[in-house]
């Protein structure tokens, strides 16, 4: 059986029609059923030690005090699924009375979107649909701005909407450069002040080491909340030394060591693991050396173990018995081929699904770690019926889940890894047709977020060696970056744009503005060597396609970087 949250209902006078809406939040198994590979449903398994460092964070946070919790660990060790656990038993005791729990995180594909992490926390505690029309979004932006003070509220809702890309009410432009960012600061702090002055507040920020600079920047400027008021950052990422994340986490480390905790987590160990196989099928014979095998290969990983117990079953080597009430090993496995590497066993799961069943995989792999059926649709070339019959056997697989239903069907990779293996197989010339049918599929179903989402778009487009368009939307990208004053990514943005140019026969209105921009951008962060190679390219550029006016915004350009003081 499942445990649902309720979100929320209607009910419509006099029409006597009422609609209720539920989240799923987890699959349980009910009073003597069996626990089986299907559900996934094993306990958590030799944490212990890393539960009761977050429990102690959570009793703190009752007790009025701030934290910064950051759980590192590889992929496939169960960061996620530790959040999840200390969560469910959070708000179990008393949901939403004693705790607000609010989360977030970053997507491998938004490392260059300018506050993404942000974005997709406001958009969360709004409800914002994916299709939201602007006026309604800024009806919730309103919403969200009512318990400030009176003379908060018009900076809130202001600086919100400038996030969203929001024009005013009156029809003014979204705030822009160092005032968009200096307001955003402020009003930030404030907003999560006093969501913890009502409640303890936890703000989960999940995937770190995908964040953009932008975002991280926000999130160490709120770390000084955790003195005053009861607010638990609650950080998880990849131990990868170059990851953006590394800055907040040290950041953290250095400035708040009176209030940080940092979790390692390891693998499992060999009794961890083996008890990990037994909790999942519900099996005690299995077989000596299979065993032994499997606690070799997988290291401690618990996803690792998962996957492979997941194989077995796939390929036969353990079925149920006839009571379907527990699992069986049929031989002694010892013909068995277990990869080395998770990648290599996801791949192999993955070569043993039906045709049909893997292409739609892979498409889904090329939109993202979650993606929308209806872009899905767009993408592939199946009826509706039968991607849902492909769909279904991918949910049973136990390689996709269902995020969501409402406001419209939206799945979720149930791995990162599972996504990256998918894309992996996919054959290059093949990615291109992917990447332009998944950026022609955004064009048509979010006309009204096109900016929003200029970054993945040229990301595709890119990938599908349309660089023309490609171009247009990182421009895009650009200014939006060089607008909301996040600097570092208006800069990859521009080079990925300048990228473009050998293969596209730009104009000059477009060169002048791009190299422009991309130089302004250099001297907003001080870098004044890089500032002055970009507009002597620009001058050589002139100088090839003989562009008087490219050469005279050129030297204009330099012309000001050297009466700068």
């Amino acid at each position: 059986y499942f445990e649902f949250e309720f979100l929320g209902g209607i009910s419509v006078k006099g029409k006597q029609a009422t609609v209720q809406t539920y989240r799923p939040l987890r699959r349980k198994g009910a009073p003597g059923q069996v626990r089986g590979i299907t559900g996934l449903s094993a306990p958590l398994i030799g944490r212990a030690r890393e539960r009761s460092v977050l429990e102690e964070a959570l009793a703190d946070l009752e007790k009025g005090l701030g934290g910064i919790v950051y759980l590192v660990g590889e992929a496939g060790l169960g960061k996620s699924r530790l959040i999840q656990e200390i969560r469910d038993s959070a708000l179990g005791r008393a949901p939403g009375a004693h705790l607000a729990w609010h989360e977030t995180l970053s997507y491998s594909y938004e490392t260059e979107q300018p506050y993404g992490l942000f974005r997709r926390l406001i958009r969360r505690m709004m409800g914002v649909l994916p299709e939201e029309r602007p006026a309604s979004l800024r009806m919730k932006v309103q919403r969200l701005a009512e318990d400030s003070s009176p003379e908060e509220r018009p900076a809130l809702q202001q600086v919100i909407g400038s996030l969203l890309g929001l024009a005013g009410s009156g029809g003014e432009p979204p705030l822009e450069g160092e005032t968009f960012k200096g307001l955003l600061y402020t009003t930030m702090t404030s907003l999560w002040q006093r969501q913890a002055q009502t409640k303890p507040v936890v703000l989960v920020c999940d995937d770190l080491h995908w964040s953009d600079p932008a975002s991280l920047a926000l999130l160490q400027h709120l770390y000084p909340l955790v003195d005053r008021v009861p607010l638990l950052f609650l950080c998880a990422l990849r131990p990868e030394p170059d990851a953006p994340g590394r800055e907040a986490l040290q950041a953290a480390e250095e400035s708040f060591s009176h209030r940080f905790r940092r979790i390692e987590l390891g693998p499992l160990k060999a009794g961890e693991s083996g008890e990990l196989v037994d909790s999942l099928l519900a099996i005690s014979d299995l077989p000596v050396g299979l065993r032994a095998r499997i606690m070799a290969k997988s290291e401690g990983n618990p996803f690792y173990v998962e996957e492979v117990v997941r194989s077995l079953i796939d390929q036969g080597v353990v079925v149920r018995d006839e009571d379907g009430a527990r699992w069986l090993a049929t031989g002694e496995g010892e013909y068995l081929e277990i990869p080395g590497n998770l990648q290599t066993l996801l791949v192999a799961r993955m070569d043993r699904l039906q045709e049909q069943a893997r292409w739609t995989l892979q498409a889904a792999s090329v939109v993202g770690r979650s993606f929308l059926h209806r872009v899905l649709q767009r993408i592939v070339d199946f009826a509706v019926s039968e991607l849902d019959q492909y769909l279904r056997a991918l949910e049973h697989s136990q390689l996709i889940q269902e995020a969501s239903r409402l406001p419209e069907l939206e799945y979720l990779f149930r791995h990162a890894l599972t996504q990256e293996a998918a894309y992996s197989t996919i054959l290059h010339k093949q990615r291109k047709v992917y990447h332009r049918r998944v950026a022609e599929a955004i064009e048509e179903s979010f006309p009204d977020h096109l900016e929003e989402m200029a970054g993945s778009l040229s990301d595709h487009f890119f990938r599908a060696a349309a660089f023309e368009k490609s171009m247009h939307y990182v421009i895009q990208a650009g200014d939006a970056a060089f607008r909301l004053y996040a600097i570092r990514e208006a800069i990859e943005h521009y080079a990925r744009a300048i990228q473009c140019t050998s293969e596209v026969d730009a104009g000059t209105e477009q060169l002048i503005h791009l190299y422009s921009r991309y130089g302004r951008s250099y001297e907003l962060e001080n870098q004044f060597d890089q500032a002055q190679e970009i507009y002597l390219d620009m001058t050589g550029l002139a100088d090839d396609r003989d562009d008087d006016q490219l050469r005279l915004a050129a030297l204009l350009s330099r012309c000001i970087l050297h009466a700068t003081h």
